[in-house]
């Protein structure tokens, strides 16, 4: 497999994401993540920057 079809294939994939307030989990991009992104949790709206586990 070649170096580019790897890292393509990191940038596809999701991870679960927990909002800080009212834990509900999500599926993000972990190209999302490696951006800084502030996310906006879909349940209760805070705004919160993903934070490494």
């Amino acid at each position: 497999m070649s170096e580019s079809k790897s890292v393509k294939g990191f940038n596809n994939r999701t991870t679960q994401i927990v909002c800080p307030k009212c834990a509900y989990v999500t599926q993000q991009q972990c190209s999302k993540l490696r951006q800084h992104n502030t996310l906006i949790c879909p349940n209760c709206g805070t705004q919160f920057a993903p934070k490494q586990g």
